[in-house]
């Protein structure tokens, strides 16, 4: 893991120390809280303090005045709600929003049976070009087949 390199300003690296950036992650942004903690967007990530939120993972970036920046989590690996307390929201809820959309390749609802449907979202993942798949619903048999479905009206090159 490499430490953040000469992306930032010298004055921004040591505020913010060592970020353990993924090889080829540059940094774009950088902020500082109501609280003088450091945020760090990357083209691939938002770092705050120890926690790492993955563009692809943030569902939306929204401004809550007298609360900052709130971004909503898609995936259970990162918190439902992250308010960062930014004194202005101009650049980087912007940046925000950019990158979000970038990773998102395709959002819809399927329908699992009478009064049940859940929403997928597909997503492609900074650095690697994957695909993640995040559905927000319970899990289970008849979920597989609908998604093995929905994959092979997206995806039809794809194997399933």
């Amino acid at each position: 893991m490499a430490a953040i390199t000469t992306w930032l300003p010298f004055a921004a690296r040591a505020r913010v120390g060592p970020v353990p950036f993924a090889p080829g992650e540059r940094a774009i942004h950088t902020a500082a809280t109501a609280d003088g903690a450091e945020v760090v967007a990357t083209d691939r990530a938002l770092y705050h303090r120890d926690l790492r939120l993955g563009w692809e993972r943030i569902a939306r970036a929204t401004w809550e005045d007298g609360h900052g920046l709130v971004l909503t989590g898609w995936s259970p690996d990162v918190p439902p709600r992250t308010v960062l307390p930014l004194p202005a929201a101009a650049p980087l809820l912007a940046l925000a929003r950019e990158r979000i959309a970038w990773t998102t390749l395709a959002i819809t609802r399927v329908e699992l049976g009478p009064h049940r449907t859940v929403r997928v979202s597909v997503r492609r993942s900074p650095g690697t070009g994957g695909l993640l798949w995040l559905v927000d619903g319970d899990p289970g048999p008849a979920l597989d087949a609908a998604l093995a479905r929905l994959r092979a009206d997206l995806l039809p090159w794809s194997p399933t």
